[in-house]
């Protein structure tokens, strides 16, 4: 029993820092009197959903490796929600958006809709069908066979299970780990929208599965998925030949830009629309701007939400600085955890390199890294298996703790935004290892 009671000790540390950081936040709101904080997805309150997760997923860490989940349990999860999310009335989807935590669509398969539209539309605009700026990349226009609806839904449903199984052989023999995934609310999100990330994605998983020749024809199916979405240029990240990631790095700008048909104006547009106000930082959840904000709010006595300004440069140097405080953190704190994450960093495969590479980018980027942390679960389950397998300390399972609320993207943006921060230090610390062992194997 007292064994019980301190595994348990880590769950409460970690829940009882989430809840002082959520209060703690509200009031540091309340006296700010900030309105441009608030993530466009995910809401501050806490929903029902999100305090069964709050208890469910350290419980479900701890007890891991005695949980078995069958692979087919989570396919039915996902086509159950995919189903729900199609036939849901408006008025049930309105509750069922309330008792997630992001706020009710228009219409489901909302982002979904937008594909055959785009696919059909002769200018950049990309003919939204909700008026919204589009941002896709002229790649998607070679998925022709997605003008037809009805193809498109169901490509979509095909694509989450097809990422299920693939996300299930990178889980390093913790398959019950992809329970947190399905019942996630970044993953219920993308299914619940239809966001074209869930195709795209699939098209990684394909080519990162694939036995092609050469590096070469790797790296340009993944600038071809770029073409589609610019944050998917990440996956050349999982390119081997250095000479092959450098080449194709430079020419991935290019052809951000011709796919967007060199319309600078369009591309402005489009980013701001997939940052968060005040989208002016490094990572999503706005901590570094907040700060910013906050302060000039006080002297100004106005909000001032981003519009291009300066302030974007000064939050992003922030938000850079948090980072590497963050790796320089984990690097004195749990130098145990850091050294098997440096020495098992290549056991990585290079699908799933590619994966965590598209989340460091969505992250860098100031970008939705809420409602697409479910794209970084393989490196989740990198770390947890070097965390459930090993003999750590308590910093450690609290760092895991974090990680996954981050990575399940869960509902309160303060404490997700110290979840991303951590996971995004890692991912970085293996990226240096990894790239680290490829020049030195390259000079020899």
């Amino acid at each position: 029993m007292r064994l019980k009671i301190l595994g348990l000790k880590p769950y409460f540390i970690t829940l009882s820092i989430i809840m002082i950081l959520e209060y703690g936040t509200r009031s540091v709101l309340a006296f700010s009197k900030q309105k441009y904080i608030v993530s466009a997805y995910f809401e501050p309150q806490i929903p029902i959903y999100t305090l069964v997760l709050l208890f469910f997923v350290p419980l479900f860490l701890i007890y891991a490796r005695k949980i078995k989940v069958s692979l087919i349990s989570i396919y039915v999860i996902t086509v159950l929600i995919w189903c729900a999310c199609l036939l849901f009335s408006k008025e049930t989807r309105v509750y069922f958006s309330q008792f997630i935590g992001f706020p009710v669509a228009e219409d489901s398969f909302m982002d979904l809709r937008t594909i055959p539209s785009f696919i059909q539309c002769s200018n950049s605009t990309g003919c939204d069908p909700f008026g919204r700026v589009t941002g896709y990349g002229n790649g998607f226009k070679l998925l022709f066979p997605l003008q037809s609806w009805n193809l498109t839904l169901f490509v979509s449903l095909i694509s989450a299970l097809f990422i299920v199984y693939h996300f299930s052989k990178l889980t390093m023999h913790h398959k019950s780990l992809m329970i947190l995934m399905a019942i996630s609310p970044s993953w219920i999100f993308i299914l619940e929208r239809g966001n074209s990330t869930l195709i795209v994605m699939s098209l990684v998983v394909l080519v990162g599965g694939l036995s092609l020749k050469t590096e070469l024809s790797k790296a340009l199916s993944y600038l071809l998925l770029g073409a589609m979405k610019p944050f998917f240029f990440g996956a050349l990240l999982g390119i081997k030949n250095s000479k092959t990631f450098i080449f194709s790095g430079f020419l991935s700008i290019f052809v951000y830009f011709a796919s967007l048909n060199f319309d600078f104006n369009t591309i402005k547009e489009s980013r701001i629309a997939t940052i968060y106000y005040p989208s002016s930082q490094i990572g999503v959840d706005q901590l570094p701007a907040f700060i910013i904000q906050m302060i000039t709010a006080r002297i100004n006595q106005e909000v001032q939400p981003w519009d291009g300004s300066s302030i974007f440069i000064v939050s992003q140097l922030l938000g850079l600085a948090c980072l590497i405080i963050t790796i320089c953190l984990l690097v004195k704190c749990a130098p145990q955890l850091v050294r098997r994450t440096i020495r098992s960093a290549n056991s990585l495969s290079d699908l799933s390199i590619s994966c965590t590479g598209i989340y460091l980018v969505f992250y860098l980027s100031g970008s939705q890294v809420s409602y697409s942390a479910w794209i970084s679960f393989p490196f989740l389950c990198f770390i947890a298996t070097h965390v459930l397998t090993s003999r750590v300390k308590v910093s450690e399972i609290i760092l895991l703790c974090y990680s996954a609320f981050a990575t399940i993207g869960i509902n309160n943006w303060f404490a997700r935004s110290i979840g991303n921060q951590i996971l995004a230090g890692f991912v970085l610390i293996a990226f240096y290892s990894i790239f680290k062992e490829r020049l030195q194997k390259s000079n020899q």
